[in-house]
């Protein structure tokens, strides 16, 4: 009878072992059981990086890579829009160069256009211009002067019969009339103009009375004042 207990009592122990050594296998000593790990990259969840090739601090959004730390050479932000040029990154001055300095999308955003004005009158040679930020020396944002070599022809001079356009109006003389060019009599060109006519009178004899009927008209000798 002991033995028979005995035997019962041996196999209820290696049982027993049997189970204790079959769960602690999967929950002792971390071994390759072990479905936890401290490696934050190892499921793909590290953090994004962006490479800066240029040094700038700004990275490039089409070079990536994904890593537990910041890998050298990479950055954490996608800013830059031209990672082969230092100078070009979202910190830079925009400059008027046809390129976007600052990455934002817009080109030569805060530049203007403007004109040299070589004779000082305050308007400027359309066909001498630069673009730039701010305005340089020597140049003015009017690009209306037909004569930048002469102060007394811009668009704020009065014309004068002198054959010349004087007020860059497109037309030479446009308030002259001659006489006899362009009528036989001083009173009939008196007629047929309108107020701030300049009316010239060639040498010769005119034997006439003349009413300027109250218009700011001014005759004058082609050779000066009458």
């Amino acid at each position: 009878m002991k033995k028979s207990n005995y035997l019962m009592f041996a196999v209820v122990i290696l049982f027993l072992l049997s189970v204790l050594i079959s769960f602690g296998g999967c929950n002792l000593g971390g071994g390759s059981g072990d479905s936890s790990s401290d490696d934050s990259n190892s499921d793909g969840t590290g953090a994004t990086y962006y490479a800066d090739g240029d040094g700038d601090g700004y990275g490039d959004q089409n070079t990536t890579t994904t890593a537990s730390s910041q890998p050298d050479g990479y950055v954490a932000n996608d800013d830059d829009c031209n990672d082969a040029d230092a100078a070009i990154n979202p910190d830079a001055a925009e400059s008027c160069n046809g390129i976007d300095d600052d990455c934002d999308g817009q080109i030569d955003e805060s530049c203007n256009t403007y004109y040299l004005d070589s004779d000082g009158d305050g308007h400027g040679d359309p066909n001498i211009s630069v673009t730039d930020i701010s305005l340089p020396d020597g140049y003015v944002n009017s690009s209306t002067d037909c004569d930048d070599t002469d102060a007394a022809i811009n668009p704020g001079a009065a014309e004068t019969c002198d054959g010349i356009d004087n007020n860059c109006d497109g037309l030479v003389d446009d308030t002259c009339l001659n006489v006899p060019g362009d009528y036989l009599t001083i009173q009939a060109a008196i007629d047929a103009a309108p107020a701030g006519t300049i009316i010239t009178v060639s040498d010769g004899t005119y034997n006439e009375a003349v009413d300027f009927k109250g218009k700011a008209i001014t005759v004058t000798s082609v050779n000066g004042a009458a």
